[in-house]
């Protein structure tokens, strides 16, 4: 019985030196390249470039100048906020921890995202030293957020009583002077009137002749109709402004209450910056 015969090199299928040929035209493995995924390449239609690890590293490295940028830019943002300072204000240190709230936090946050964002790798030891430093800063702002919410709600008390205390004091001093002219109008004699409705009769003959006990009874009238409608725009000034005010607080102290607990955590998970 006859053994099989060995297929000649010349009766292998032809997409046996294709294959050869690709496999000796990948770069080797040691060689700081990435082998492209094996997919069906269609031919005239996708070209894969490959790409060295060394492209990993500077991705990092732009990232975290990007942090930087970001931390720098929020910096200069908390001067900008705070100065000039003006404590035992009320409405400055609400207004400035709104600010705080919601323009410095994200983007300090932002930036310390981007700069704790690291692989396995070497850093320059001033460079983490740097890390060490914003790491114990999350630390302060988180206790700083925190400590801001009982400001915060005792600002609010304050502003709302000088915000009632000053509407108040114009609807008292508007209803003194409407009350003043009252009093004068009512002392003034009937002949005043009479000329009054005789020159204004002149100058308008639509207006209708009147008498100066029905003039008077008139503008009495309409003083007091004008002095209720002080009292309700004024009580509707209130009650607005109070409405504002407590939306502005809830949501500035939740903001501050969120902030805190972000820094917080941010300062336990980089943990690694201290302890290195």
């Amino acid at each position: 019985m006859e053994k099989p015969s060995s297929p000649h090199p010349d009766n292998l299928p032809k997409y046996s030196n294709k294959l050869n040929s690709e496999q000796s035209n990948q770069p080797p493995s040691n060689s700081g390249w990435r082998e492209a995924p094996k997919e069906k390449i269609i031919k005239e239609e996708i070209q894969l470039v490959y790409l060295p690890k060394q492209i990993e590293h500077f991705t990092y490295s732009l990232i975290h100048l990007v942090g930087y940028s970001f931390l720098g830019y929020a910096i200069f943002q908390l001067i900008d906020i705070l100065i000039p300072l003006r404590f035992n204000n009320s409405s400055w240190e609400f207004l400035t921890q709104g600010k705080l709230v919601e323009q410095f936090a994200s983007t300090a946050f932002l930036s310390l995202l981007f700069i704790f964002f690291r692989n396995e790798g070497s850093i320059r030891k001033i460079e983490l030293q740097l890390l060490k430093f914003l790491s114990w800063s999350c630390l302060a702002l988180g206790i700083f957020y925190f400590l801001m919410i009982p400001l915060g709600i005792i600002n609010t008390g304050r502003i709302l009583e000088q915000n009632e205390a000053r509407v108040n004091n114009q609807l008292s001093q508007t209803k003194s002077q409407i009350s003043e002219n009252r009093t004068k109008f009512q002392a003034t004699p009937d002949e005043q009137i009479e000329q009054f409705l005789s020159n204004l009769k002149s100058k308008n003959s639509n207006i209708q002749t009147m008498n100066p006990a029905s003039f008077r009874k008139q503008m009495l009238q309409q003083a007091t109709e004008q002095e209720k409608l002080i009292e309700q725009q004024a009580q509707d000034t209130i009650s607005s402004h109070k409405t504002d005010l407590i939306k502005n607080s809830v949501k500035w102290n939740i903001g501050a209450v969120l902030a805190g607990i972000a820094f917080i955590l941010a300062w336990r998970l980089t943990v690694w910056a201290r302890a290195t």
